[in-house]
């Protein structure tokens, strides 16, 4: 097979041969190189021309229909992106190759026909075709790149099969219209956030081929009430519609769609996974057993209904954003077992008015505070050694808080903090507090500790 490049050159421009309609070809026909015309709506590719080149209809928005001859192997890169007005487009059968990014942004397309010759469906090739009502993928493909589908919105169904392999990240993340998916006996990876905001769905079902979910391939799916698994399934399982692994240690996803306002983490579960919960709304109260020990970035995160949850002695580190969001939260309870805290932790817990920090904690993460805007006072224990910058940024109903001789404290630690009067901290350390906290210098207050 002739191998021609898709990457247009400077010296093809200039040996390139302009038809009536101002698009370029290359001297021998065989590579439509770009098109000058800017107000062009309707086109039909040259017999005998075998690629279309990276970019060759970029940002054409009021060309509408393109009639492609099946002399035409490859569509490159990015070929038709942000092409708005593109209705209707016919790619031949002899089409082997479509690039990454061919038809992203064309948002007037509503349908298209993807031929048996193509075995890849590439990174972005249909992401933001807003339009697309459905699509049929052939059985010659093997893989769905990264945000093939990305935010097609009025997708509502489409039909994957058993050739496919594996769906890469973000597929068909934002797809808000998709009502059902099935996912083939032969699926062996779903990539993460491969379904994050397809809030249409109401219910999955996880093949036994699955050997691996990437994280929050679920997440804010906000129909969806149950993940169901195949029981010959060697790596994962499911309770009641919850995602967990086979030996139910890890908690995944709790589906967001669940009507139940009251959850117990079953025992035996060692680790709650990213974004597990995130955006479970209707949820107030969760109970987490002794036996989970590790609580993994954003897994509460925007749970805005919930206004109780206790965290066991056995968990060691309250990772990064866990409870984002988390706005109903008044209080809670940090145990002692606990070493540090993320960053983000916290952030816009409106709610919580007290919280207490245990003297393990070393280490308070970037912004793990930010917009707290109900806590009014906070003692930092002498076990912290370092508080990341923006902690306690936004905070405005804070008016005091108690610092200890700590050995670093980064920038913009209580910015927004307009009702901040006293900064506590020990005898003898104002010199040192003053070029840490330089802006607030006339706040500080030596006190005997």
């Amino acid at each position: 097979m002739e191998n021609l490049s898709i990457i247009v050159t400077e010296e093809d421009l200039s040996n390139g041969i302009k038809d009536e309609y101002g698009v370029i070809y290359s001297e021998d026909g065989k590579r439509l190189l770009t098109c000058s015309n800017e107000n062009l709506e309707k086109y039909q590719v040259h017999n005998g021309c075998k690629v279309i080149c990276e970019y060759a209809f970029y940002e054409h928005e009021k060309l509408c229909s393109v009639e492609i001859p099946d002399s035409v192997t490859e569509i490159g890169n990015y070929a038709f992106k942000n092409c708005t007005g593109l209705t209707s487009i016919t790619i031949p059968d002899d089409v082997t190759e479509i690039g990454e990014g061919a038809f992203e942004s064309c948002t007037g397309l509503t349908s298209i026909n993807i031929p048996n010759s193509v075995t890849k469906i590439k990174a972005c090739t249909f992401s933001g075709c807003q339009g697309l009502t459905s699509i049929t993928i052939p059985d010659s493909v093997t893989k769905i790149g990264d945000y093939a589908f990305c935010d097609c919105q009025d997708l509502t169904s489409i039909t994957i099969p058993n050739s496919v392999t594996e769906i890469e990240k973000d597929a068909f993340r934002y797809c808000a219209g998709l009502i059902s998916i099935n996912i083939p006996d032969n699926i062996t990876e779903i990539g993460d956030r491969a379904f994050l905001y397809c809030t249409g769905l109401t219910s999955i079902t996880i093949p036994n081929s699955v050997t691996k979910i990437g994280d929050s391939a679920f997440s804010y799916c906000t129909g969806l009430t149950s993940i169901n698994v195949d029981k010959n399934n060697k790596n994962y399982s499911s309770i009641d519609g919850v995602l967990f692994s086979k030996k139910q240690d890890v908690l995944i996803c709790y589906p967001e769609g669940k009507k139940d306002s009251v959850y117990n983490i079953p025992n035996g579960v060692t680790k709650i996974g990213d974004f597990a919960f995130g955006g479970c709304t209707n949820l107030t109260s969760i109970t987490i057993p002794n036996s989970v020990t590790k609580i993994e970035g954003g897994a509460f995160e925007y749970c805005t209904g919930l206004t109780s949850i206790t965290i066991p002695n056995s968990v060691t580190e309250i990772g990064w954003a866990v409870f984002e969001g988390c706005t109903k939260l008044t209080n809670i309870n940090i145990p002692d077992s606990v070493t540090k805290i993320g960053y983000s932790a916290f952030s816009d817990c409106a709610g919580l008015t007290s919280i207490t920090i245990p003297n393990n904690v070393t280490e308070i993460g970037e912004g793990a505070f930010k917009n707290c805007t109900g806590l009014t006072s906070i003692t930092i224990p002498d076990s912290v050694n370092k508080i990341r910058e923006r902690v306690f940024e936004g905070c405005t109903g804070l008016t005091s808080i108690t610092l200890p001789n700590i050995a670093k404290i980064e920038r913009d630690v209580f910015d927004g903090c307009t009702e901040l009067k006293n900064i506590y901290i020990p005898k003898g350390t104002r010199e040192k507090f003053e070029k840490f906290l330089s802006k607030w210098k006339d706040k500080l207050v030596e006190i005997e500790k």
